[in-house]
């Protein structure tokens, strides 16, 4: 005889916490003894929430399966807490990925086509997902980008429009400062967001950031005029080898006029898949009082450096041969239009 509704236990050891999110909400590195794996879990304390919104980022990441967004194993409640349960990526997030190093120009093209790519599924099922930035991209074991987090995520409505409960300020929109429900162009934005972070570094991001927090306290008020007034972040402070259809790219997505953005996730992925040029495999670094590159071209290792002062020096070595400056990137001066056309030759 069929038996409709069961009920089964679900056990597992938790074994470090990595993450916190507000004071509902805190995730896991855990141990499922019925899988023997190490598993993500995510626990959501259910005082203070919706009953009838506990499994809503579950069914959010079930409804969004795709090859690009972060898959969930099962989830499950008890009387204090609703779990999801996720697969445990090694790699951890693309926003550690940016605090060890820049990525390539030709990185930052193939992961952000990839995070586009699940975006566009996500859209495509009638949801804005509201909180892309870079904690929430996972890197798979073969080195691809996974959305991930739906815990803001949200239903369109007849009108086109979802409502926004408020999240991470740093990557708002302009419309986030003054309304409650947006279309898919607010996620466009925050591609913008994080597009920029992955070409200009954390660092200066936060440099940027820092400014809004005298005394460490956050200037609310400065902070929106700035971002409703397209000041922040800065566009002007790209790294030079950061090419101008790459950067266009990202100043569309970060306009202040929704409806001077980029529609679809479709359309950011394919302006940024025409992104060519000699730039996309310098190596970018920061070190005291310069900037690095340095790429390698058919077995000849090309350095270059660029002092505060403006001063620069290059050099070249081929294969197991010796280092062997080459005069042509070695000045006393070069301003930031000189530094961008030799990246672009070499």
């Amino acid at each position: 005889m069929l038996r409709p509704h069961r009920r089964a236990e679900i056990g597992f050891e938790f074994l470090r916490e990595i993450g916190q999110h507000g004071q509902n909400s805190r995730t896991y590195i855990a141990r499922d003894p019925q899988l023997n794996a190490e598993i993500v879990v995510k626990e959501m304390a259910k005082s203070g929430l919706d009953a009838g919104r506990f499994f809503g980022e579950a069914q959010a990441l079930y409804a969004s399966s795709h090859p690009n967004v972060v898959q969930i194993h099962y989830a499950c409640e008890d009387d204090d807490c609703v779990y999801v349960a996720m697969p445990l990526y090694r790699n951890q997030s693309l926003k550690d990925l940016l605090r060890r190093r820049f990525m390539t120009v030709r990185e930052i093209i193939s992961m952000g086509c990839q995070i586009l790519a699940g975006l566009q599924h996500v859209h495509s099922k009638g949801l804005v997902h509201f909180d892309v930035k870079p904690d929430n991209v996972l890197i798979s074991d073969r080195g691809e980008g996974l959305l991930s987090d739906f815990g803001l995520t949200r239903p369109i409505g007849p009108r086109g429009l979802a409502e926004y409960d408020f999240g991470y300020v740093r990557t708002q929109p302009p419309e986030g400062f003054r309304g409650y429900e947006f279309p898919r162009t607010f996620d466009i934005y925050q591609v913008g967001m994080l597009l920029y972070r992955m070409c200009c570094g954390p660092d200066e991001f936060e440099r940027q950031f820092s400014r809004f927090m005298p005394g460490n306290v956050f200037n609310r008020n400065a902070f929106m005029v700035a971002v409703v007034n397209g000041q922040f972040p800065d566009k002007s402070r790209f790294p030079a080898h950061i090419p101008e259809r790459m950067r266009s790219v990202v100043k569309k997505c970060l306009q202040p006029d929704p409806t001077d953005r980029f529609l679809s996730a479709l359309d950011v992925a394919n302006s940024l898949a025409v992104v060519d040029g000699l730039t996309l495999d310098w190596r970018h670094s920061e070190l005291q009082a310069c900037q690095r590159w340095e790429k390698n071209v058919e077995g000849t290792l090309i350095e270059f450096e660029w002092s505060d002062t403006g001063g620069t020096s290059c050099y070249k070595t081929k294969g197991a041969g010796n280092r062997r400056r080459f005069l042509e990137g070695c000045l006393d001066r070069m301003t930031d239009r000189q530094v961008r056309t030799f990246l672009g030759e070499h």
